[in-house]
This record gives C-alpha cells, sequence and structure tokens, in this order.
C-alpha cells in the first residue's frame, strides 16, 4: 500500500554472462552506452519526473544518476549501499583509459548526495561527504526452521544446503556426485522442470529465501551483500564461490572471516561437483554475528531527519 513502480533504467552494473563471469569491457561500454551518452537526456526526463510527483527525497542503491537528478532540484538525498560502481569499475583491469572521464563523472555523481547510510561490509566509497553507519539491513524470516524443513520432506538426521546464485546460474548442470551421504540440496533460480541429480530438488513456487536460509546447515552461491547479510544474520555458514573483477567482494570476505561465516569453493571444484569436502568444513564453522540488524529502521530514522531539515 502507498508503493508505486516506475521502471527506470538509470544504470547497468555489471555485463556478466553468467553468476560467476564479469566481462569488464563490456560493463563499461554498457554503462557508456546506457547512461553517459545519454545523460542530459536521462537527467532531464527523472528530474521533471520528480518536479511533477513534488518528490520529497531521494533514495539511492548505489545509482549514482539518481542522486544528481536529487541535487538539480535541491533535495535531499541518500545512498544506502555498502560499495559504489566507481569503485568496481577503476579497479577492473582491463584497458579503460577510454572511460576515465566516465568513472570521474560517477564519482561526482555520487558526491552529489546529501548523506551515505553505509552498510556493513563496505568499501571506503571516498566520494561521499557525510557518512552514518547503519546496521545490516535484510529481510525478516517469517517461517521457522521446522516448518521449512517438513515442508521440503527434510528428515531430522539429514543436513540441508541451499544453493543459490541469483537465477544466473540456471544453465549449470549439477553432479549427482556433488553431495555426501546425508545431504540435501535446494535449490533456487532455476525455472520450470529442470533436470536435477538425485538428492536435488528445486524450490516450491515463489518460495521466500530468508526462510529457507535460515532452515540451512548452508548455503552455496556468490558473495554479494544480500546473500552475506542474510546467511550473517541467520547465522548460516556461506560456501561462496569466487566471482572475478568484483572488488566488492574483498571486503565481504573479511566480515564474513570476522565472524566465522563463509568459506571458499574453488570454482574447479564447484563445476566438477567436488562439493563434499567444503560441506563438511562448513559444518565445522562457528558463525557468530551477533550485530544489530534492524537497518531498515535506521535508514527511516535518518530519511525522516533528512526530510526535517
Amino acid at each position: 500500500p502507498g508503493v508505486r513502480v516506475r521502471n527506470r533504467v538509470l544504470d547497468c552494473g555489471a555485463s556478466q554472462s553468467d553468476a560467476l563471469t564479469v566481462d569488464q569491457e563490456a560493463s563499461l561500454e554498457l554503462y557508456r552506452t546506457t547512461v553517459a551518452e545519454r545523460r542530459a537526456e536521462l537527467m532531464e526526463g527523472e528530474v521533471g519526473w520528480l518536479r511533477e510527483e513534488a518528490v520529497d527525497v531521494v533514495l539511492s542503491d548505489a545509482v549514482p544518476l539518481a542522486l544528481a537528478c536529487a541535487a538539480a532540484l535541491g533535495l535531499p538525498s541518500a545512498c544506502v549501499t555498502n560499495f559504489t560502481f566507481d569503485e568496481i569499475y577503476s579497479h577492473f583491469t582491463c584497458p579503460k583509459d577510454a572511460y576515465a572521464g566516465m568513472i570521474t563523472q560517477i564519482s561526482r555523481d555520487y558526491a552529489q548526495g546529501t548523506l551515505l547510510l553505509r552498510l556493513p561490509g563496505h568499501g571506503p566509497m571516498p566520494s561521499f561527504r557525510h557518512v552514518v553507519d547503519v546496521p545490516m539491513v535484510v529481510r525478516p524470516v517469517k517461517r521457522g526452521r521446522p516448518a521449512v524443513r517438513a515442508d521440503l520432506g527434510c528428515r531430522e538426521d539429514e543436513k540441508l544446503l541451499v544453493l543459490m546464485f541469483g537465477g544466473q546460474g540456471a544453465r549449470w548442470r549439477m553432479s549427482d556426485k556433488a553431495l555426501p551421504p546425508g545431504w540435501r540440496c535446494v535449490v533456487f533460480g532455476v525455472q520450470g522442470a529442470a533436470a536435477l541429480p538425485r538428492g536435488f530438488q528445486l524450490a516450491p513456487a515463489a518460495s521466500y529465501a530468508p526462510d529457507f536460509i535460515a532452515a540451512a546447515d548452508a548455503v552455496l552461491g556468490k558473495m554479494g551483500y544480500g546473500m552475506c547479510s542474510e546467511t550473517l544474520v541467520s547465522q548460516v555458514p556461506l560456501i561462496f564461490v569466487r566471482r572475478d573483477h568484483f572488488v566488492e567482494e574483498a571486503y565481504l570476505r573479511r566480515i564474513l572471516a570476522k565472524y566465522e561465516s563463509g568459506l571458499e569453493m574453488p570454482q574447479d571444484a564447484f563445476f566438477s561437483g567436488a562439493w563434499a569436502p567444503y560441506l563438511e568444513r562448513a559444518l565445522q564453522l562457528s558463525p557468530s554475528y551477533n550485530e544489530a540488524a534492524d537497518g531498515a529502521h535506521t535508514v527511516c530514522k535518518h530519511v525522516a531527519e533528512l526530510l526535517a531539515r
């Protein structure tokens, strides 16, 4: 109630052929053609819409142009994030001299934000002048572990692995030898009647991922803020497969290590189905994240303060 969705392409992130493969040059070129070359047009349209809707404050996760549009109208704005794309692009190892001006403009757009509400597992983000650290922003768990496992037909003595790569790994083939005895795997992000090996099953339609994460003995996937935050708060080990050329992973690795909540599975082990040693090692971890997880309330408080200025 009270929420309307307006689809508008103001950013494009990274270009990936799958969940683990970032095409650096394609990512830069995509931003150039999608945003940089159309900057004036996009800003005119967005500023006009903000004015027509009498918007009072702008929040961004982490779309730089949104902050520039807010500044053009003198509106307060906040970026709620743990990384920014100027840093992602700056750390690309491909030749990028032709994109230096574009990356600088992204930094300048971020600098026009009133406030950075900085999430845990963050990078430096030096463009922002005013920074407030906030607790984890996570989706709440709605159903208890026993109910979720019962719905899956998971026996008391079975170990439950949740596999999720945001739908980007749907074409990968999983090995029927990947799971050691006593393990069951629920797969997210695969649509339709995919052929899965013994021990694997699709997550039920419209499944709410935080409930399954909290019910799992381990999660296997890529590192991203959402995955790391929800496994940390639920104190469930995350077995992650490295995604090269995305510097956010370096910061998330640190917070996982601090709370003994993660371990890396090399890509060759993942694709060959040699999962067993990593599943067993995950059971030896002692996830210990006990910090506040009410970041959504904290963000709302700071937004209210921006509106009261």
